[in-house]
């Protein structure tokens, strides 16, 4: 069996409080939330999410996309960051992470804990007139093949906490798992993002993708993406978002929700005061 070259680097360095600061902003295992939500178009939804012309209407489509397409410009550049940080304060290596693995296999599936929110549905709920999709998180953690954690964001508070924990304190007694470490530098590089984005309180699925992904077309050039199949009872609950025609809004979708066997989602109606013009 290969060794790892982690587990040279790491012998005898006190990781516990590494690995704590980590767990305490990634680990989904606390105040876990029953739904996380998904703000997107009607178009989506009627077409990519749920396809109403399937033969099988009863699954349930969520891309992954590569991380190279995603909003933030920076995604996993942030986490390549938090991960030289840390081969720099253990080991005063300056050299950079690129071996860990490659951008074009990292694939990302985002959602959010809020619900409801006016940036989010400026953002992503096309300016208040789209909809918020409600993910069972339990469906989502047994279905999905990659790993699923809540984003580390890189605030200045959040900075100097982590370099906190680089200590390269030697302790004979310390036995490490040079694996173990380079899973927490993987978390570190795809779960670390811009602590401009704190307000979304984002919850991502990551997968490495090594086949060649499928491509869809976005407003200014193609996408590469993975599609991931669940079950219909992985969505509970669609919000409409707080510009659309209400009344006839819900009609429709409570009505093709019926005819597609989908009567089990709750549909509300955001009620934030929101004007979009």
């Amino acid at each position: 069996m290969e060794q790892n070259i982690f587990d040279y680097l790491v012998e005898g360095l006190d990781l516990n409080a590494f690995y704590s600061f980590i767990d305490s902003k990634t680990d989904i295992a606390k105040n876990t939330p029953k739904l996380v939500f998904q703000y997107t178009t009607w178009s989506a939804l009627f077409n990519g999410i749920i396809r109403s012309n399937e033969e099988d209407d009863k699954k349930v489509h969520i891309f992954s996309t590569n991380c190279q397409y995603l909003n933030d410009p920076k995604e996993v550049e942030t986490g390549e960051q938090y991960v030289d940080m840390a081969l720099n304060g253990f080991f005063g290596n300056s050299g950079k992470c690129d071996d860990l693995r490659h951008r074009n296999a990292i694939f990302m599936t985002t959602f959010s804990e809020n619900e409801n929110s006016l940036p989010m549905w400026n953002m992503y709920g096309k300016n208040g007139n789209g909809v918020s999709i409600g993910f069972d998180l339990e469906l989502l953690r047994s279905h999905s093949g990659g790993t699923l954690k809540r984003c580390l964001y890189d605030t200045p508070l959040n900075r100097t906490l982590f370099q906190n924990t680089l200590s390269k304190e030697r302790l004979s007694e310390v036995d490490n798992s040079g694996d173990k470490f380079q899973q927490y530098l993987i978390t570190l590089m795809d779960f670390a993002k811009k602590g401009c984005y704190e307000y979304e309180k984002e919850i991502r699925l990551t997968r490495q993708v090594m086949e060649a992904p499928e491509y869809r077309l976005s407003e200014n050039f193609i996408v590469p993406y993975v599609d991931n199949v669940y079950p219909k009872e992985i969505i509970k609950k669609i919000i409409i978002g707080p510009c659309n025609d209400f009344e006839r809004s819900t009609k429709s979708l409570q009505g093709w929700l019926h005819k597609i066997g989908m009567d089990h989602v709750q549909v509300t109606y955001s009620m934030l005061p929101y004007r979009n013009s």
